[in-house]
């Protein structure tokens, strides 16, 4: 996963970020940090996402609050998502929608009400390719490598369905066992591709 973003934020986009040995890794990989990967079929990481919340330690609030109109938004039932990234080459033409409906069910099972993001403004047409509409907090602005914004979106059961049905998803992703945030959770789609 670490590999994977280096060469999508390092290489790729020529992020200024952080690598040792070629993984890519910030302040916010902590322990709070919960991830949902695809593994494809020689068990590579090919897509991966980083799921925070709000309430502690994150992009947003921490490096980011400027792209915010008014107060970053900060509650329990409010996560953050970073890293997005995925290998287009070797990963499900459907990759976003996985990975989107794979944060969505999560954040049902969680009770969340919405996301929110830091993102290049590149990715808001795949998310709503994928039947997943950011609302931006703020006006987008230069960082330096590519215009970002923040936006937050929504997580309910219209939306896990609307993204389903764009993405052509038949069936949960993730399973039913409940989730006990302990330690960072890796979640396997490597099934649902």
């Amino acid at each position: 996963m670490h590999y994977l973003r280096y060469r999508v934020f390092r290489r790729r986009l020529e992020w200024p970020v952080s690598n040792f040995s070629c993984m890519e890794h910030d302040q916010f990989d902590t322990e709070d940090a919960v991830y949902i990967v695809h593994i494809d079929e020689k068990d590579n990481v090919d897509a991966c996402t980083r799921l925070l919340p709000t309430t502690k330690p994150n992009l947003l609030a921490d490096v980011y609050p400027h792209l915010v109109d008014g107060e970053v938004p900060k509650a329990d039932d409010i996560w953050e998502t970073t890293r997005f990234c995925a290998d287009y080459e070797t990963a499900p033409a459907n990759i976003t929608g996985l990975l989107v409906a794979a944060m969505l069910e999560y954040g049902i099972q969680l009770g969340l009400r919405h996301y929110v993001s830091v993102s290049d403004i590149r990715i808001e047409p795949l998310l709503r390719r994928a039947g997943w509409n950011p609302q931006r907090l703020g006006e987008p602005q230069p960082t330096g490598t590519d215009t970002a914004a923040a936006e937050i979106f929504e997580v309910s059961e219209d939306a896990l369905a609307k993204v389903r049905m764009r993405s052509k998803i038949p069936k949960q992703l993730l399973n039913d066992t409940p989730i006990y945030h302990l330690a960072p959770v890796y979640s396997d789609l490597r099934a649902a591709a």
